[in-house]
């Protein structure tokens, strides 16, 4: 018997019987061969990286992570698999994840991993080493506004305004903060504190606190008709003095003799009248007599 393969299995019997030689044709179907190779079911799809750009200062360490996601969904760590490569190592260098910022400047840190490449970019800035504030407390009548400048100084000796890059918080409700500019609400004391890079700085505002108020004069002898303006003052508890003419709130406990407004007292008529004027929880009163 002889075998012959193509794409099927062709077997020629021959017999030989009595001297007579008889051919048989008979085709064999040939059993499927199995594939040594198993299917591939975690293909590579694509990278992810922890952070797409990271600013630092200069001595600064951040490590970032490498995650391999893969075809059917599953993802995998593979930081400290991929090769890691910086674009300028002057600035940043790069070990399995781990940067570390040499000096001021931008860098692209890139991860490779199976033929995948991803990058993040890294800007370095001069080391901070303290924030300066024109302004530790801040006094403010109601409806008055400052902007206290905020000065970043390095560890090189460098000076640089961030007033405009300064993050804000407060407490208190008596004064709010927007862009670096502070406005006075009502009576009373917010402290803010600011944030630029690792450094923090507070400023303390306080509001219509005064210690006393102060008046031009508290006897004035007057005639009818006569109007006189009465120059008034508040003296804040850190010495600041301002003055509230138009901002107090001024009474007069006998109007037909006496009256007030804004400051100006106006008399009317022979007798007795006693002015006040309020403001910011304090008072101070005039005694007026008319001729």
């Amino acid at each position: 018997m002889r075998l012959l393969q193509k794409s099927k299995w062709l077997a020629v019997i021959v017999t030989v019987c009595l001297g007579l030689g008889v051919t048989v044709p008979v085709e064999i179907q040939a059993a499927p061969v199995k594939s040594q190779t198993k299917p591939d079911d975690k293909v590579l799809s694509s990278l992810n990286i922890s952070a797409s750009t990271l600013a630092l200062q200069a001595g600064e360490s951040k490590s970032v992570t490498l995650k391999a996601v893969y075809s059917n969904g599953s993802t995998s760590s593979v930081t400290t698999k991929a090769a890691w490569t910086s674009s300028n190592s002057s600035v940043v260098t790069v070990k399995n994840g781990m940067l570390k910022a040499v000096a001021p400047g931008t860098a692209v840190v890139t991860a490779s991993y199976m033929e995948k490449s991803i990058s993040t970019t890294v800007t370095v800035e001069k080391k901070l080493k303290t924030l300066e504030i024109s302004a530790r407390s801040i006094a403010l009548l109601s409806g008055d506004t400052a902007k206290p400048k905020v000065t970043a100084v390095y560890t090189d000796g460098s000076k640089v305004d961030v007033t405009d890059k300064v993050k804000w918080q407060s407490k208190g409700t008596a004064a709010v903060m927007s862009n670096g500019t502070i406005t006075a609400n009502g009576s009373g004391s917010t402290t803010f504190t600011g944030t630029f890079g690792d450094k923090k700085v507070t400023i303390a505002v306080k509001v219509d606190e005064i210690s006393k108020i102060v008046v031009a004069s508290q006897q004035l002898t007057l005639f009818p008709d006569d109007r006189i303006d009465l120059p008034t003052r508040v003296i804040y508890k850190n010495g600041v003095v301002k003055n509230i003419v138009e901002r107090a709130t001024w009474t007069s406990n006998n109007k037909a003799v006496a009256s007030v407004k804004d400051g100006q007292i106006i008399a009317h008529k022979k007798g007795k009248a006693t002015i006040t004027v309020s403001f910011g929880g304090k008072k101070q009163t005039i005694s007026v007599t008319v001729m």
